[in-house]
C-alpha cells in the first residue's frame, strides 16, 4: 500500500479516530500493512498532539475490537550515528535512562547491558524491574543487589590492580607501560578560582601539565609537599572510549625542574634549562635511551643543591616518536637506580600535554583557563590523604558533576611510608550527597 501507507498528515489523517477508520478499512492482517504512521519529528506539525493521538489511536483499537492481536504500539526512534562496523559513535551520548528487566532470565541480560555500557563510556546505568502483571499498571522498581557496579568501590579495586601491575610495556615495544599499569595522578589543592581539571597560567606558560606515576614497584618514602588531595587518570587502554587519551610530552625519573625549561627561548617543560642548555636537552636526542644511561648522566655531576635535577635529560614521548615501550622502562630503570643509589625514594615526573581551552579575564585583569571539553578528560577518581584533602575532594567531584553531569568518585589515598606502598580505598560516606543518590 505505497500510498495509504505514508505518513498519516500527508493523508490529512490527523485525529485518532481518523487513523482508526482507515486503519479498519482493510480486512484482517492487511491493516498493519495499510495503516499510516503519525509524524512526531516535523517541527511543520504540531507533534505533540500527533503523538497524543498516536497513543489514543493505540487505545482505540482496543474499546471498538474484542481481538488482542493487535499487540503494543511502535515508536521508531531516529539511527545514531554508527561507525564502518555498525558500532554507535558515541554510546555516551544515547538518553538511557535505565536497563530493564521482567524475569530471572532478563535480570542477567540488564546487567551484561549495564556492565557493558560503563565498560564503554564509564557511566553506571541503573537496572530496573518493570513489573507487568497487570499491564495497565506497569510499575518499576531499582533493587541494589540487581546492580552489578558499585561504580566508587570499583573504582578502587581497578586503581590498585593497575597499581599492583608492573609491566615493562603494554604489548608492544611502541606501548609505554603507562598505557595499561600504574596510576597517573596529580596533586593540587582546591581553589574557587579555577577547577581542578584546569591548566594554571604556569602550565599554559610551559606548554604541558605536571602530573606522576607511581607502581608498585616504585616505592614513595615521603608525602607529596604540603599538597594532600588530586586526580587519577585512566590508563590509555583502560579508559571509556569517550575520554581523551593521556598525551604523555616527556618524562623525567625525578623532579624535571620542568619550570625553567626552554625551547628556542620559549618556556618549555619539556626543553633544556638555561643553565645546562646542551647537556639538559631531551634523553634521545643525546642518544640516552636506557635507565642506566640516564643515571650515569644524572650523576656524571657533582650533587650540588639542584644541579643535578637541572642537568638531568628528559625522555621524550611524543606520539610521533618511536619505540615508547621501551622509551617509558627507561624512565622507570633510571627512577629505580636512583633510589637505590640514594638509598631513599623519589617521586618522577610526566608532563602531560595541555588540552585545547579557552582564555578568561576576569574584570579584575585575573587570567585563567578553561578547558573546552572537561568531560572528554580521562579523570577516573579525585583522591585525597586526609581530613583536609578529603573535603577538597568533595569540592572536586561536585564541581565536576555540575560541569559535565558525570559522576567520579572520591577515594582515599592512602601511602605507607614504612613501605613506600600505596593502596586506594572507597568509603561512600566520603562521597557528597549527589553522589550516594545517583551510584551505590
Amino acid at each position: 500500500y505505497p500510498q495509504a501507507s505514508t505518513e498519516c498528515q500527508q493523508q490529512n489523517i490527523n485525529t485518532a479516530e481518523e487513523w482508526y477508520t482507515h486503519f479498519m478499512s482493510v480486512a484482517g492482517d492487511a491493516g498493519f500493512y495499510h495503516q499510516c504512521g503519525f509524524d512526531v519529528s516535523n517541527c511543520g506539525y504540531n507533534t505533540a498532539d500527533a503523538f497524543m493521538q498516536s497513543i489514543k489511536a493505540h487505545n482505540q483499537i482496543y474499546t471498538q475490537t474484542t481481538s488482542s492481536q493487535y499487540g503494543t504500539n511502535e515508536v521508531v526512534v531516529k539511527t545514531q550515528a554508527t561507525d564502518a562496523s555498525g558500532k554507535s559513535v558515541y554510546p555516551e551520548r544515547l538518553p538511557l535512562q535505565a536497563f530493564y528487566y521482567q524475569n530471572a532470565t532478563g535480570l542477567t541480560e540488564a546487567q551484561k547491558y549495564q556492565q557493558d555500557y560503563y565498560n564503554t563510556t564509564g557511566k553506571v546505568v541503573p537496572v530496573v524491574y518493570m513489573n507487568t502483571t497487570d499491564f495497565n499498571n506497569i510499575s518499576f522498581s531499582y533493587f541494589a543487589d540487581d546492580q552489578t557496579i558499585n561504580k566508587g568501590a570499583e573504582t578502587a579495586t581497578e586503581l590498585t590492580a593497575s597499581y599492583d601491575k608492573t609491566v615493562d610495556n603494554c604489548g608492544s615495544a611502541d606501548a609505554p607501560a603507562s598505557d595499561c599499569s600504574g596510576n597517573i595522578i596529580r596533586f593540587t589543592n582546591y581553589s574557587t578560582q579555577f577547577k581542578v581539571w584546569d591548566p594554571s597560567p604556569a602550565a599554559v606558560g610551559r606548554k604541558g601539565v605536571s602530573f606522576m606515576y607511581v607502581r608498585q614497584d616504585l616505592p614513595l618514602d615521603k608525602s607529596f609537599k604540603d599538597k594532600t588531595s588530586g586526580l587519577v587518570y585512566y590508563p590509555t587502554q583502560e579508559k571509556p572510549l569517550a575520554k581523551d587519551v593521556n598525551s604523555i610530552r616527556c618524562a623525567y625519573p625525578v623532579d624535571g625542574y620542568t619550570d625553567r625549561r626552554y625551547t628556542n627561548g620559549e618556556n618549555d617543560a619539556c626543553g633544556a634549562t638555561v643553565k645546562y642548555p646542551t647537556d639538559s636537552q631531551p634523553c634521545q636526542e643525546q642518544g640516552i635511551i636506557t635507565g642506566q644511561e640516564w643515571y650515569d648522566h644524572f650523576a656524571a655531576i657533582p650533587d650540588v643543591d639542584k644541579d643535578r635535577l637541572q642537568h638531568q635529560c628528559g625522555f621524550s614521548l611524543a606520539s610521533n616518536e618511536s619505540n615508547l615501550g621501551n622509551i617509558f622502562k627507561a624512565v622507570i630503570d633510571g627512577q629505580k637506580l636512583l633510589q637505590t643509589a640514594r638509598g631513599s625514594a623519589n617521586y618522577d615526573e610526566l608532563i602531560l600535554g595541555v588540552p585545547a581551552y579557552n582564555k578568561v579575564t576576569d574584570a579584575n585583569g585575573n587570567v585563567s583557563y578553561n578547558i573546552d571539553n572537561p568531560k572528554s578528560l580521562p579523570i577516573e577518581a579525585f583522591f585525597y590523604t586526609n581530613a583536609t584533602g578529603l573535603t577538597e575532594a568533595q569540592g572536586y567531584q561536585k564541581d565536576y558533576l555540575e560541569a559535565t553531569g558525570t559522576y567520579v568518585p572520591v577515594v582515599q589515598f592512602d601511602l605507607d611510608t614504612t613501605t613506600g606502598k600505596v593502596t586506594y580505598t572507597y568509603n561512600k560516606a566520603d562521597q557528597t550527597d549527589s553522589y550516594n543518590q545517583n551510584n551505590q
